[in-house]
């Protein structure tokens, strides 16, 4: 498994995900600059005779952004399509924490936010492929080529010491918000 953004940072401040969490039942955006965040790093694979057609996410927390240290908290596997993985993961369902990563205390919570406010998104499983694609183009001249990831309408501008002007919406669970910016204190 190889990171993308480590072939693309260019990347970083408009694809990559995070989630920021907030108490429930908040009718305004929280302070960004000190809530927990959530980060999804993205693996794929590039053996070029696999096409798995999968993202491996790390997933890890900054619980307070004021002073950072990073926690390493889940690892998940989400595969896409018409996958050769698609067809194995069937016991384990999909997405899954992958078994042969570390995974926290907080692992299968972490597992069901990642799942309800990001892998529901058809724009951001969107990105994902592409981004698998993206990779594999770079290494082995197969693949798709990137088209520009174009904002819905939810998007709001906010400014944030992680990144200047991040892009930001919140998601339908009402307690988090769903970002696509780097941190780069990270």
């Amino acid at each position: 498994m190889h990171s993308f953004f480590a072939e693309f940072p260019e990347l970083l401040d408009a694809e990559f995900r995070t989630i920021t969490r907030f108490e429930p039942g908040t009718t305004e955006i929280p302070d960004f600059e000190n809530a927990p965040k959530i980060y999804l790093e993205e693996y794929y694979c590039i053996d070029p005779d696999c096409d798995c057609q999968r993202v491996l996410l790390e997933i890890a927390e900054i619980k307070d952004p004021r002073h950072p240290q990073r926690e390493d908290v889940a690892a998940i596997s989400f595969a896409w399509g018409d996958s050769p993985m698609n067809l194995l993961v069937g016991e384990l369902g999909n997405p899954f924490l992958e078994p042969m990563c570390f995974q926290g205390d907080d692992a299968e919570e972490i597992l069901e936010l990642v799942n309800t406010t990001c892998l529901s998104d058809p724009r951001y499983v969107d990105r994902l492929e592409r981004h698998y694609h993206q990779l594999r183009e770079r290494f082995h001249g197969t693949g798709m080529t990137s088209e520009a990831h174009v904002l819905g309408s939810e998007i709001v501008a906010r400014q944030s010491p992680f990144r200047l002007d991040s892009q930001v919406r919140l998601s339908d669970n009402g307690h988090t918000a769903i970002a696509d910016s780097f941190p780069h204190s990270f």
